[in-house]
């Protein structure tokens, strides 16, 4: 499942993230609280906000976004491959019980 998220003008995959990062501009009259999305290929992409409120729930959905994304595709595979485990020893215990039944 790919999820993207707007920055300003641009659609990035939440996957290629590497890093989120805010800062405020004391210089700046208005607009000045900014957000930062560092990419895996080096890239980075930003936008301003004029509310420091705007700013922080764009990082809060990012974050959340991408913690949904990671915990859905690497909690699933680990979910599976742990019933896949306790399918395989049942099967396992089942031969040897057939086996001794056999044997015996």
């Amino acid at each position: 499942m790919t999820v993207f998220y707007r920055v300003h003008t641009t659609h990035v995959n939440l996957a290629d993230i590497s890093s989120v990062s805010s800062y405020e501009k004391e210089d700046q009259k208005t607009y000045k609280y900014g957000l930062t999305v560092g990419m895996k290929n080096g890239q980075a992409h930003g936008v301003i906000y004029k509310y420091k409120k705007d700013r922080d729930a764009a990082v809060e959905e990012i974050l959340e976004k991408a913690i949904f994304e990671a915990v859905t595709i690497q909690g699933i595979m680990k979910i599976v491959q742990g019933e896949i485990e306790k399918v395989r020893r049942d099967i396992r215990n089942l031969r040897k019980e057939l086996k001794n039944e056999q044997t015996a």
